[in-house]
């Protein structure tokens, strides 16, 4: 959860807000969080999820990251009882696996730029999409069927039209409009 409601709550209660406060600090009476304040939010809710992950990897647990709890924002809103200043980036889930899972692959060509990023030239774009078929679509008739699978399976799929529609909405509840 990105949380910055119980920051301003705690400002409030220790009197950051008052007359007398700013005018002994000279700060500003009240200043709504920006993006800058989502951004280091969000930085902490995703280191602490992941230590949520090793630790519990490291008691057998397994784990799995559910990052469409931003979907439907109003109604996850309502639920969860999320006042502004909030959001749900994701959902981690903890549990005993039913069964032992071998390791997945994970693409690496095209993934680390050292110093300044990179666009990629043809040779490695045409690497990268080698890589993804082979490890996710063994069964591949056309080269970069995986790239078109994401293409149309996510990035022009209604869900996703969901998705950015309810960022949208959390945004403006970060922003407290």
């Amino acid at each position: 959860m990105v949380d910055y409601a119980k920051w301003i709550d705690l400002f409030e209660h220790v009197g950051c807000f008052e007359p007398e406060f700013v005018e002994r600090t000279g700060k500003s009476p009240r200043r709504a969080p920006g993006l800058g304040d989502f951004a280091i939010a969000a930085q902490d809710a995703v280191i602490a999820a992941q230590n949520a992950v090793v630790a519990a990897e490291a008691l057998g647990l397994g784990s799995c990251y559910i990052g469409d709890i931003v979907e439907n924002a109003e109604e996850v809103a309502e639920l969860l009882d999320l006042p502004p200043y909030t959001m749900p980036l994701s959902m981690l889930i903890i549990g005993t696996p039913r069964k032992e899972r071998p390791a997945i692959a994970h693409p690496v060509v095209n993934l680390v730029h050292e110093e300044r990023y990179r666009r990629a030239d043809t040779a490695t774009m045409d690497a990268q999409v080698a890589e993804m078929d082979a490890m996710f679509r063994p069964h591949a008739r056309e080269v970069g069927e995986r790239v078109v699978d994401i293409y149309t399976r996510k990035h022009t799929s209604p869900f996703m039209a969901e998705m950015s529609r309810s960022m949208e909405w959390w945004f403006k509840n970060w922003l407290g409009k």
